[in-house]
């Protein structure tokens, strides 16, 4: 416990030599303790013909088999949990079933505090003092203010979606350094900044997490608030993954609390190439996550920008792998090529892709203040690039698009998922 505690040092990051013999480290700890503690783990390791004491490091790791949710929804609950752990003493968190699968994590109060406190740290690596006071959004999913109990970073609770006006008086009041909340929020609370005439207090930055940050509601977010805008990534299973250095620009993976992957299937991609993330969480042993598949996609850059931080990097993630639409003749269109042809145009600030018909596509958008008025005329150009002409679009500008059950906003959905909704 001291040995982690330590190592949330700013000092503590910057050789990677360290680093990575620190992740080395706690790999073969993890790996042992899950072959020991966990049957659904024992099973897999015996199947693949692999012994704990074989996995010395992260390099070892492609010993182990992938895992995929799928493989932990079909195990019991005992068997996914440490012998020794006891569910009604863990803190629990669900997933928010986006993919159409919601799944509890499950963890003990001290791994719980420890990953906040990895993502408090990706803030004081950007510049977040000690005594700096941070507004929050309640629809994050989390609640920050435990830390302040050790009279550091002090936050405070705001609603932006339901109450706006109370969120900018708040933060006039409070003054705090930093905001943090969802990108699609982000959006909200730009645009009830902008109806009051400004914000009333200089902010240091904006921290955005829990979904894909478009480079469109960057730009307007940053110009409103007139600060930089910080994006996190993390998942439910393992908490902060990565987060966007406010120095280098790059995304640096938080190498001492979680290892990242990049395969295709089960093959290592290279730099350049985009593949999903395959994470195994070094802290997390009540319920263990190792060499698991996201469906986010990712990619390291060929060129990794340089940083003071010894961090390894990936490139801003893609967001979700998603299915491809499926149409009457038996083709398809891939859907992350409709995301990034939306993603890319000036003034979008968010768009959902509802497939209706197996040959029709409805897409509703939300145009920021600033957008051209033949907006929807480039997004349906943009889109024809990637769909055929015997498949009909309907672009519709709409005042807002509606957050699902957990807060967040699906951006493409096939017509076998509407069918089921």
């Amino acid at each position: 416990m001291l040995t982690s505690l330590l190592d949330l040092r700013p000092s503590a990051v910057r050789n990677g030599r360290r680093l990575a013999a620190v992740r080395d480290r706690r790999v073969r700890g993890l790996v042992a303790a899950a072959y020991r503690d966990v049957a659904f783990y024992r099973r897999a390791f015996d199947a693949a013909g692999v012994r704990p004491e074989q996995i010395r490091g992260v390099a070892d790791l492609e010993r182990l088999p992938v895992v995929e949710k799928s493989d932990l929804r079909a195990a019991e609950l005992t068997d996914r949990l440490a012998r020794w752990a006891r569910p009604e003493r863990l803190i629990s968190h669900h997933t928010s079933g986006s993919t159409g699968e919601p799944f509890q994590i499950l963890r003990t109060r001290y791994e719980e505090y420890l990953l906040q406190a990895y993502q408090h740290r990706s803030n004081v690596l950007n510049g977040l003092r000690r005594k700096d006071a941070r507004a929050y959004d309640v629809g994050m999913g989390f609640d920050p203010r435990w830390i302040h109990r050790w009279g550091v970073l002090p936050a405070f609770a705001v609603d932006p979606v339901n109450d706006a006006e109370g969120t900018i008086a708040e933060i006039r009041r409070r003054k705090p350094a930093a905001f943090i909340t969802r990108p699609n929020t982000l959006h909200h609370a730009a645009q009830a900044i902008e109806r009051a005439g400004g914000l009333g207090h200089q902010l240091r930055f904006v921290l955005s997490g829990g979904e894909v940050l478009e480079p469109s509601v960057r730009r307007y977010a940053e110009h409103i608030f007139g600060c930089p805008v910080v994006d996190l990534y993390g998942a439910h299973e393992v908490a902060l993954i990565a987060f966007e250095c406010a120095r280098c620009r790059g995304y640096h993976v938080l190498d001492d609390s979680v290892v990242v992957e990049v395969l295709d299937g089960d093959r290592p991609v290279a730099p350049g190439e985009v593949g999903d993330a395959v994470v195994t969480a070094l802290h997390s042993y009540a319920m263990p996550f190792i060499r698991y598949r996201l469906r986010d996609r990712i990619r390291r850059p060929v060129d990794p920008p340089p940083c003071e931080w010894a961090f390894q990097t990936i490139e801003q993630p893609q967001g979700r792998r998603l299915d491809p639409l499926r149409l009457s003749d038996g083709t398809s269109v891939p859907a992350h090529r409709l995301m990034h042809a939306v993603r890319e145009l000036e003034g979008v600030a968010r768009y959902q892709v509802r497939q209706e018909q197996p040959d029709l596509l409805h897409i509703p958008y939300v145009a920021l203040p600033q957008a051209s008025g033949g907006l929807g005329a480039e997004i349906e150009a943009a889109l024809r690039a990637y769909v055929p002409a015997s498949v009909a679009l309907r672009v519709e500008e709409v005042d807002d698009l509606p957050f699902n059950k957990a807060g967040k906003h699906v951006t493409v959905l096939g017509y076998d998922r509407l069918r089921k909704e």
